[in-house]
């Protein structure tokens, strides 16, 4: 994400357990090291649906929080390769994904983990949504399961210097309460790529929080399907720049 990869798509997992049908691991041993750790729960039966070519999606409430976990699980006609360069290029979004009008990193390597990502979307009626967040790959997670799960993982960053682009920019919006989520990647033969993705947000100002995750809880699909062309787009092209989840070359 990153990111886009907040709730507010619209308006514009979890962990893997086996996945015996493409011949993968068993990552279920690995749940501990997930960045995302507030990642719903994917049943086996959902990831079987994925497997079959369906895109599957839904809610998951916590207790005393309005805002739902958004999540989703498919399986894109990509190499994972792609899919991480797609999901690590922020500055390529606009245009692309969803309705953002803006997406820029603002301080760190361009597709580095640890890079601080500015994004702010259009909104029907109310006032535009931005948001300010830190990317991070997952290392740990990727050694562990010798490189066949590929997370980034994002959590909101409240206070930080946008620079006078952004600031302008800001000042027509509205910043979001709070945001994290997580891509956790697969690679599958065929140069295929398993996907889940989850966004949990709370939208701020005078959208109620549920409202604004029930909307998009239906718009989830758009979204994967906006990075899985932005992903089919990298493949193919020069890697210079990316890394894997270990900070390696990609």
């Amino acid at each position: 994400m990153e990111s886009l990869m907040v709730w507010i798509a619209p308006l514009l997992s979890v962990f893997l357990g086996p996945l015996a049908m493409a011949g993968n691991p068993d990552l279920a041993s690995s749940r501990d090291l997930r960045l995302g750790d507030g990642a719903p729960t994917i049943s086996e039966s959902v990831r079987r649906r994925a497997l079959a070519g369906e895109t599957v999606s839904g809610l998951e409430r916590a207790a005393g929080v309005k805002a739902a976990k958004v999540w989703a699980v498919t399986v894109w006609d990509v190499d994972v390769t792609s899919a991480w360069m797609a999901v690590n290029d922020n500055n390529g979004y606009v245009g692309r994904v969803g309705s953002l009008r803006a997406s820029r990193v603002i301080s760190g390597g361009e597709h580095a983990s640890g890079r601080t990502i500015f994004q702010m979307m259009d909104v029907p009626i109310v006032a535009d949504r931005w948001w300010v967040v830190q990317h991070q790959h997952n290392a740990a997670l990727y050694d562990a399961t010798h490189g066949d799960a590929w997370e980034i993982a994002w959590k909101g960053v409240p206070e930080v210097i946008l620079g006078p682009e952004n600031e302008e920019l800001a000042r027509k919006g509205t910043q979001v309460a709070w945001t994290e989520g997580a891509w956790l990647f697969v690679p599958l033969d065929g140069d295929r790529t398993y996907v889940e993705y989850y966004a949990w947000s709370d939208p701020g100002g005078s959208i109620p929080a549920g409202m604004a995750s029930r909307m998009a809880g239906g718009a989830v699909s758009a979204l994967l399907d906006d990075v899985e062309s932005f992903a089919q787009e990298k493949s193919g092209q020069s890697r210079r720049g990316y890394v894997r989840p270990d900070h390696s070359a990609l």
